[in-house]
């Protein structure tokens, strides 16, 4: 029972997040590599994925947002997470980490350096 009202509860979260981020500004993310580019990396180049808010509503705490996946895919309701996080005032960044190929300590590497990005540039 308990299982249940918990699914129900994520379930309804998922769609109040979705509604409200498509009710919110439609400005496109900006993205930066995580690593300089000369640096060649196997696979897809790992980036940040920037939402940022309104200027008037904007607060001072940025939320990263590293979608699971268990190393082999990301997932896909990481951009709707950050629209509703936008909507709300908060600015959020998505970490795009090496997935397969790429294996264990490549994925970790990315989100270490995205936390020393954000953690710097807030």
């Amino acid at each position: 029972m308990l299982r249940l009202r918990f699914r129900y509860l994520a379930v309804s979260l998922l769609v109040a997040t979705a509604t409200s981020a498509q009710k919110g500004n439609s400005v496109a993310p900006m993205k930066v590599p995580l690593w300089p580019v000369q640096l060649q990396l196997a696979g897809a180049q790992p980036q940040l994925e920037i939402y940022r808010p309104l200027a008037a509503q904007s607060k001072d705490i940025t939320v990263l947002i590293v979608p699971g996946g268990g190393y082999g895919i990301i997932s896909p309701y990481d951009r709707v997470l950050a629209e509703f996080f936008r909507s709300e005032g908060y600015p959020a960044a998505i970490v795009d980490y090496r997935t397969l190929p790429s294996h264990y300590p490549a994925a970790l590497a990315d989100v270490m350096r995205a936390v020393r990005m954000v953690r710097a540039h807030g």
